[in-house]
């Protein structure tokens, strides 16, 4: 196949799916390509992957080899019987669940699969967009009012788009970063697939641009920031986007760039790929895609991301692209004659020219962008861009946000502390609360992660918090576990919230979670036998098969680990003395 081109016409699409108005491509160059993007620009459901054509097209040679040896009556019977068999097999609930069920994942910690009826759980309320191969709608958690996108893939002659898709999910399980639309829950019945995912209310940049005719020098380098940002993240974590392109970058609210967030999604042609190894297949968008990706599709790298991030760049500055067609991509050179350019700098221009170099070796990376003179030159005074107000509804960084003190680095130790199951319980609370109301730690989190590794190292914390550690050496922190170990517990652990929490685990609907589930790894994973001793420990003595949600929460709201440590400090202090632990346990929410 060819150039996998976004081309489609399509209405703008707000929320974790957006429309896009890609300039038209010629006739065969989109028929080739019809399949493969024009669901949603969200998840490019057919990846146009050069392996995943060969072996379909040797899977249709053997079959048309079986056809020659067989009488024509028994291969139209065979081939008819087997069209039947994959069709029966993908109406059942867990055609698609099953091969993906076994996988935790990396922010929350536990299965997000769920076989129960996605009805039970969310109410679905407006559509943000539609292609293809399903839909993008709002979708509320019935037990809290919070809202999600929420993606439906239609099952029905559509294996190849499922297959592609599992491999997307897998992908998205892995990732944490502030910058990635991130995935939450997924669910299956006989006709569709459901992906629910963090809702971003602002619209895609392209559509942003469209809007505003250009950006300032200074709103580019708040938004490449964020973009630099989740690119050098995922090369880190070892995997090429290959779709970077407007469409697939989200703003999450209605504000300005310079007081708003972008966050990355469409991981639809994304690969995992090993340093050293070349990564394979004519895949992206004509506008954005590399020049190596068009010339040596059986050989190029991830630096073909860092084109895109010029290409995105570039738009933003002057309003429009820099290449329409293959042609221009491959002999075309950059313009910067506009009356769009008068008035920008030079170093601005020659950022965005080392990210549109046709050597890829010699390619500006979005990770060295984030220390170059220009891009810090432009975000260094945002505070005194952005409201103090801590009722601001806007994405505030760090002019809203406290200084980070000591309790940053207790906090983590108190949640490594608590069982594993009140982890990814706290976790998936912690995904649900309004970025704003974490502003601190999110800028925490993103200012100490200088290499872009997703993890912040645990001396690196200390030493920011001024707390004095402990001999024995802690994990890093990841972007997640700082978020559920600091959120507001008065807020975050309300009955509304331990309740959504509660049937995220409830994968029957029966308002009971079994314990079966829990120590079987249908839950949470795979636990040792240290780990569910101590669930079992802090859930009580009285559990016997089930765990109702009364229970839950208690597990939930009583900390002794802030117990045990305030014992500890306690008895520090007072020489050792036999009275210093508190009499009763103390509630997370009260804090």
């Amino acid at each position: 196949m060819g150039v996998n081109c976004s081309c489609a016409e399509e209405p703008p699409i707000q929320g974790a799916a957006q429309g896009t108005n890609e300039p038209a491509e010629s006739d065969d160059v989109k028929q080739r390509n019809d399949e493969a993007i024009q669901e949603l620009n969200l998840v490019p459901t057919v990846p146009i992957l050069q392996e995943a054509e060969n072996q379909k097209q040797e899977s249709l040679e053997k079959k048309e080899l079986q056809v020659e040896r067989v009488p024509s009556d028994k291969a139209e019977e065979t081939a008819s019987n087997a069209t039947d068999n994959d069709e029966v097999k993908c109406q059942r609930r867990d055609y698609f669940l099953s091969k993906s069920r076994d996988q935790v994942t990396s922010a929350l910690g536990s299965i997000i699969e769920n076989p129960s009826d996605i009805e039970a759980f969310y109410t679905m309320k407006d559509k943000l967009g539609a292609g293809q191969f399903g839909t993008v709608s709002t979708g509320v958690i019935t037990a809290n009012g919070v809202e999600r996108a929420v993606k439906l893939i239609a099952k029905k002659d559509n294996h190849l788009a499922l297959k592609a898709l599992k491999a997307e999910i897998e992908i998205m399980k892995m990732l944490d970063h502030p910058n990635l639309v991130a995935i939450t829950e997924i669910f299956e019945d006989s006709n569709a697939v459901y992906i629910a995912m963090k809702l971003c209310k602002g619209s895609h940049l392209t559509l942003y641009v469209e809007r505003v005719a250009s950006l300032s020098e200074k709103q580019a380098a708040f938004v490449m920031r964020d973009l630099f940002r989740a690119v050098a993240y995922m090369h880190n974590s070892k995997v090429a986007h290959r779709d970077l392109k407007g469409e697939n970058c989200l703003m999450l609210t209605q504000a300005p760039p310079e007081r708003n967030r972008l966050k990355l999604c469409d991981f639809g042609l994304s690969t995992i790929f090993e340093p050293g190894k070349p990564l394979k297949g004519r895949v992206g968008s004509v506008t954005h895609i590399a020049p190596e990706v068009l010339t040596s599709s059986e050989s190029y790298t991830c630096a073909c991301d860092d084109w895109s991030c010029g290409i995105i760049f570039y738009h933003l500055i002057c309003g429009f692209l820099p290449f329409q067609e293959e042609k221009d991509v491959l002999n075309g050179r950059l313009s910067f004659a506009d009356r769009h350019w008068c008035d920008v700098s030079e170093e601005c221009c020659r950022l965005v020219s080392s990210f549109v170099e046709r050597d890829a070796e010699k390619r500006l990376t979005a990770k060295d962008a984030l220390s170059h003179k220009w891009l810090l030159e432009h975000v260094k005074d945002q505070t005194k861009t952005l409201p103090e107000s801590k009722s601001n509804t806007d994405m505030s960084s760090p002019s809203s946000a406290r200084q980070p003190d000591i309790s940053y680095a207790e906090r983590i130790l108190r949640f490594r502390g608590f069982n594993k199951w009140k982890q990814a319980a706290l976790r998936i609370i912690a995904s649900m609360l309004p970025e704003s109301e974490n502003n601190a730690a999110r800028e925490f989190f993103l200012n100490l992660d200088t290499d872009c590794h997703g993890k912040v190292p645990w001396t690196a914390l200390c030493e920011a918090c001024s707390f004095e550690p402990d001999e024995a050496a802690e994990e890093d922190v990841t972007f997640t576990e700082l978020i559920a170990a600091t959120f507001d517990r008065k807020r975050g652990l309300s009955e509304k919230m331990c309740r959504a929490a509660y049937q995220s685990f409830d994968k029957s609907g029966d308002q009971q979670v079994s314990l079966k589930d829990l120590e079987e790894g249908r839950l949470i994973g795979q636990l040792t036998p240290k780990d569910l001793k101590r669930v079992l420990r802090d859930l009580g003595d009285d559990i016997v098969e089930t765990v109702d949600f009364a229970i839950f929460m208690k597990m939930l709201r009583v900390d002794k680990i802030r117990k045990a440590l305030l014992a500890k400090s306690k008895s520090m202090k007072s020489g050792g003395a036999s009275d210093a632990a508190p009499s009763e346990d103390r509630s997370e929410g009260g804090e």
